[in-house]
């Protein structure tokens, strides 16, 4: 985890008015670094209107990201911090003549002016004496890139979209929102693929037609928000994942429903611009993962509705998908050892599936797809291997899961 430590000072702390200071962190890693992937950070403070509808105040200060020890604009600078290269952005704001109300503080970061993750916070003026220097702190985390909340509500890390509500914390004048328990149910533990808020997964992906060795970088899965939908007039949740991988940026849509993981709908991003690509919708769900399955499942099918930016209509492939349960015998176990979790612990003591699936649009083999997953209850997908042609392979190196049940985290492992 990394974070961005800007200086700069907005306004004059010697007077007898409140001063804000406010203190952001930006998650960096795989997929998202400074500048490569965020390059501005934008901080808005606002105030109501009052009751005579007269206008509230707006100030916004937006802020260039060059990577530490850059010269950037004056008064600015990124420089390290604490803790494994850990960095700050604070700035202090002097809060003027107060109308009454909360201060809303909101920052995002973007790359060029693509806003990528946000946090917001409400400050009660009321509760600040004169003179006095209040903190407000705001994290912008991996898990809430690209997650876009509603109106009057905040992308909490490893929780989801929280409303923000008036502070009632004994007169404490930072408000954390309805932060609590994670959106959506909690995770499954004892299943195949733990599914809930917060989770994420790491894949080092290697081999493939354009490469010979792994990607520097690796693949990462992160849930992060959760709502409810109505599956065949049954309630289930709805959950957004965001996949980072060296190929591009995917916010998935996906749901559980009984035994079965569904995939509703991908967004694709590019991986340097940010710019959305295009948008595909399964109809019905495709399936990610059925627990329930034995032997060979009958052939199902789905339309793949793709819609891209700037194109006149959108393009609908028909597929005609059959899974099968594959016995794991020893070849199987060596090539899953061979990276990653778990290549020193071996799969004693671990429940293992895999699952072959076939996946074919009738005359365009570009978009059809024949593949192995192989999941561990309490963990997830641990492997993946394209059959057929040039393959492409996925050995689980990270994970991290929630602490309560049976679930299991995976220790970062190296290649």
């Amino acid at each position: 985890m990394m974070a961005a430590v800007l200086g700069a000072s907005a306004g004059c702390s010697r007077s007898t008015t409140p001063t804000i200071l406010v203190t952001v962190t930006i998650e960096t890693g795989p997929g998202l670094k400074i500048p490569d992937n965020i390059d501005h950070l934008r901080v808005r403070l606002s105030t109501p209107g009052t009751a005579s509808n007269a206008p509230g105040n707006e100030r916004t200060l937006t802020y260039q990201l060059l990577g530490v020890g850059a010269v950037g604009q004056p008064g600015v600078s990124i420089v390290p911090g604490g803790g494994d290269g850990a960095r700050i952005v604070q700035l202090e704001v002097e809060i003027g003549d107060r109308t009454p109300g909360p201060m809303t503080v909101e920052a995002v970061a973007l790359y060029g002016q693509i806003p990528l993750v946000s946090r917001t916070r409400r400050v009660n003026l009321g509760a600040l004496a004169d003179g006095t220097r209040e903190e407000v702190r705001l994290e912008l985390a991996r898990s809430c890139v690209l997650i876009e909340c509603g109106v009057g509500q905040t992308c909490e890390p490893n929780l989801g979209c929280k409303l923000l509500e008036p502070s009632t914390d004994g007169g404490v004048p930072v408000d954390a929102g309805d932060a609590g328990e994670p959106n959506g149910p909690p995770c499954d533990c004892d299943g195949f693929f733990p599914f809930c808020v917060g989770a994420s997964w790491k894949y080092a992906v290697c081999g493939g037609t354009s490469r010979t060795g792994c990607d520097s970088d690796p693949k990462t899965w992160v849930i992060g928000d959760a709502s409810s939908i109505v599956h065949q007039g049954q309630p289930a949740p709805k959950f957004v994942l965001t996949r980072f991988a060296p190929d591009g940026r995917t916010r998935k849509f996906l749901t559980v429903v009984g035994a079965r993981l569904l995939w509703l709908k991908d967004e694709t991003f590019d991986r340097a611009t940010w710019i959305p690509l295009q948008t595909r919708f399964f109809l019905p769900e495709k399936v990610r993962l059925d627990q329930g399955l034995i032997g060979q499942a009958p052939p199902l099918t789905y339309d793949e509705v793709v819609i891209t930016p700037g194109e006149v209509s959108s393009e609908t492939r028909s597929h005609s998908d059959t899974w099968s349960v594959v016995p794991v015998d020893e070849s199987l176990r060596e090539v899953m050892l061979k990276h990653g979790f778990p290549r020193e612990t071996g799969l004693a003591g671990l429940d293992v599936i895999c699952h072959r699936r076939v996946d074919e649009v009738p005359g365009d083999p570009n978009n059809s797809r024949n593949a192995l997953y192989c999941f561990a209850r309490h963990i997830g997908k641990i492997f993946e291997t394209t059959i057929g042609g040039v393959a492409e392979q996925e050995w689980l190196v990270g994970s991290d899961l929630p602490k309560a049940g049976t679930c299991i985290s995976v220790p970062d492992t190296p290649l």
